[in-house]
């Protein structure tokens, strides 16, 4: 399934009918098409692209989906009692990494239909 810009299309499908084959006063009759097509929701909304770190830190403690080094893991983002943001990436990676540079949110859970 591709996400296209079904105004866009409707308006071509409405140019080829008018120009193509001299069809004309059809622009309700396409529109009221498109209007039983089902529209499917875009889920690439803002709580599920990557934000840089240097863009900003997540405002609340929790586990979050990390880039490392080109990697992505899932870590936690904790508060100190000072209220400096860090990361634990020591505590759950073995490896020798240089830091967090992008996250995000977990996506939510799909609904129940």
């Amino acid at each position: 399934m591709r996400l296209i810009d079904a105004d866009k299309m409707q308006e071509d499908i409405v140019s080829l009918l008018e120009i193509e084959w001299g069809y004309e006063g059809l622009r309700d009759d396409v529109a009221e098409i498109f209007k039983k097509i089902p529209t499917i929701k875009n889920n690439a909304d803002k709580n599920e692209k990557w934000i840089s770190v240097k863009e900003r830190m997540p405002e609340a403690e929790g586990r979050y989906i990390v880039c490392i080094d080109g990697r992505t893991s899932v870590i936690p983002m904790q508060i100190n009692g000072l209220g400096h943001k860090y990361w634990e990436v020591g505590k759950y990676l073995k490896k020798e990494t240089t830091s967090v540079t992008h996250w995000m949110p977990f996506p939510a859970p799909p609904k129940e239909e």
